[in-house]
């Protein structure tokens, strides 16, 4: 079987869009403000979780650094996300939050990252740091190819639940990722199916992508705990 077609079953074992958080999303049992809180989180989920792209590029033949820039480059809203205009997925993901009723600073310099939050980001960092770049490239395709599975619920949910019609400017980073990270995901699986040639380094690239779904399991479990229970 094709390392690229286990790891997608990896993740989808554990994928958070399963996770009960997003099942009330998914009905419209959450209010505003926990849906802010929770992209609160993610806010800094993102803005950590990039950083390690530095040291994968110094790693990494000049194949997979093109699509490490691309994908920087896009965050960033340096390019458009195949021929969209470009986004600064920082700017759009803060103004949902201050529809949610948030403001900047509230998410930027007030909000502390939940302690298995920081865990998320401390192992992806030690993989970075310490594994093969394909190790830590497997395991950040798990994290950003989930996207596509959580947006298809938060979506419907947000025109049919909340009354934020398609197209709206407040919704605008859902609907972004909701199409954004299929390519990502999938180019960076291509690349990972490319580079792995023995067995050994294909064993420690699964191993890895569990320990990271648990990871972002278990930091999904603490923003219900923190922010619904």
């Amino acid at each position: 079987m094709p390392l690229a077609v286990e790891l997608i079953a990896l993740r989808d074992r554990r994928h958070t869009k399963d996770h009960p958080f997003f099942d009330l999303w998914a009905e419209g049992r959450l209010s505003l403000e926990q849906m802010g809180r929770y992209m609160a989180q993610h806010y800094h989920l993102v803005q950590n979780i990039l950083r390690p792209f530095g040291i994968a590029f110094a790693k990494a033949p000049p194949d997979v650094q093109g699509f490490l820039i691309e994908n920087l480059a896009e965050e960033y809203g340096l390019v458009g996300e195949g021929s969209g205009a470009p986004k600064n997925h920082n700017a759009i993901l803060l103004r949902w939050t201050q529809a949610c009723g948030l403001a900047v600073d509230a998410v930027v310099r007030e909000t502390e990252p939940l302690p298995e939050l920081r865990a998320l980001l401390d192992l992806m960092w030690r993989l970075v740091y310490n594994e093969p770049w394909q190790v830590w490239l497997a395991t950040q395709a798990a994290m950003e190819s989930q996207m596509v599975g959580v947006q298809s619920r938060t979506v419907p949910a947000l025109q049919k639940h909340y009354g934020f019609p398609a197209g709206d400017a407040r919704v605008e980073w859902f609907e972004e990722h909701l199409v954004a990270d299929v390519e990502h995901g999938e180019k960076a699986f291509e690349l990972v199916e490319r580079h792995v040639s023995d067995s050994s380094m294909a064993a420690r690239c699964k191993e890895a992508v569990r320990e990271a779904l648990d990871a972002r399991w278990y930091y999904v479990d603490a923003v219900y705990r923190a922010y619904v229970e």
